[in-house]
C-alpha cells in the first residue's frame, strides 16, 4: 500500500497524518506527478462512506456481497 491510500483513510477517519502528508508533498515536487489526484483514495477503492467497522469485516472475511 503507497502512502496515498494511508493519508486518504486516515482523513477519512480523522486521524492526523502530517508526515504522511509531506512525505506525499515531497514525491509531488520531486516527480512533477500530483499523486493525490492519481493515487488510489477512498473513493476510488470503494470505501467512502464506510464505517469502520465494515471496513474490518471486509478485511477478514473478504466481499460479501
Amino acid at each position: 500500500m503507497g502512502l496515498v491510500p494511508i493519508a486518504s483513510l486516515g482523513e477519512m477517519f480523522n486521524v492526523e497524518i502530517p508526515s504522511t502528508k509531506a512525505l506525499i508533498h515531497i514525491a509531488n515536487v520531486i516527480s512533477g506527478t500530483d499523486y493525490r489526484n492519481s493515487g488510489m483514495t477512498v473513493e476510488r477503492m470503494g470505501l467512502k462512506g464506510k464505517s469502520l467497522e465494515a471496513m474490518k469485516k471486509f478485511l477478514h472475511e473478504g466481499d460479501t456481497g
